[in-house]
């Protein structure tokens, strides 16, 4: 009997759960129980959960979280997601209700004051792949396109298609029309309005593509400032370099975020089936 090949899946957990609760909150009366406690973003969350073990099988995993407060990005650009709304207050309880279902699954949840989610599943993505395990990253935010290489790949919620998709580095070029890894490149030069981070005027989705297709990172596209053809492009770029450099060092996520990350204590098969029935007993979740 052969022994059964890892595979990590690491939960970009914010994200799932604000899916949840923005999709399903829009629906008349939303999921409560008979106590009266709002539980549509954790049931969200559950089935995204559950959805997400059966359609990858794991053999281990983890939930990265973002910890409170700014992080290392504000303090370079203090607008840095200045346009995004508080959280609303109706999501802070069931947050903690997510951190007793991860708790109930024995799935350790990752997070480091100053750093994002993104850079806490990209370290231990990074570290997971260096020691050849399949590791798969479940998220809805295209920015962690740029993590996938060989043995880490993605599994994308699609909200606005409300189905999912799997990415690894063939699907990601053929989606994307370029290598996962020059996502930030792409990102430096249209900006990310979710982030308000602002792009270069004038650079659309076409344009970009072919500066990274036709020259590679934003670094050597202004090495190569003198042989872009386009005299308005060229002066577009030549105008806005402070700003296409500032932006990628926003938008690369951090692979060594100092944490001590325990693969083992990852393994799935750990957890207590009774202790989830019980907590699912409590949110009354009988489906």
């Amino acid at each position: 009997m052969t022994e059964e090949k890892p595979r990590l899946l690491i939960l970009d957990s914010h994200g799932i759960l604000f899916r949840a609760f923005f999709a399903l909150g829009k629906q008349p009366n939303p999921m409560t129980t008979s106590q009266g406690e709002l539980t549509f973003a954790t049931y969200g969350y559950a089935e995204s959960l559950l959805r997400v073990i059966d359609q990858l099988a794991p053999t281990h995993l983890c939930a990265a979280w973002d910890a409170k407060g700014k992080t290392f990005r504000h303090e370079m650009y203090p607008e840095y997601k200045a346009t995004r709304k508080p959280t609303p207050p109706e999501l802070i309880p069931q947050m903690e209700r997510v951190k007793e279902l991860l708790k109930a699954f024995s799935i350790p949840i990752y997070e480091l004051l100053g750093y994002e989610a993104d850079d806490v599943a990209g370290t231990i993505a990074s570290q997971a792949a260096s020691n050849n395990i399949e590791t798969w990253i479940a998220t809805l935010d295209s920015d962690l396109i740029q993590l996938i290489e060989p043995n880490v790949n993605l599994f994308m919620f699609r909200p606005y298609q409300r189905d999912t998709v799997k990415y690894d580095e063939v699907k990601a070029t053929e989606r994307y029309g370029f290598p996962p890894k020059y996502m930030i490149d792409y990102k430096a030069l249209r900006g990310d309005t979710s982030d308000n981070i602002a792009g270069i005027k004038g650079i659309g989705d076409k344009t970009a593509t072919k500066l990274i297709n036709e020259f590679g990172t934003v670094e050597s596209i202004y090495k190569n400032i003198d042989v872009i053809s386009q005299q308005t492009v060229r002066n577009k770029l030549i105008d806005s370099e402070e700003l296409a450099l500032a932006n990628k060092s926003l938008v690369t996520i951090v692979k060594n975020v100092p944490i001590n990350f325990d693969f083992d204590s990852c393994e799935l098969k750990q957890f207590d089936q009774q202790n989830v029935i019980s907590l699912f007993n409590e949110l009354e979740f009988h489906s």
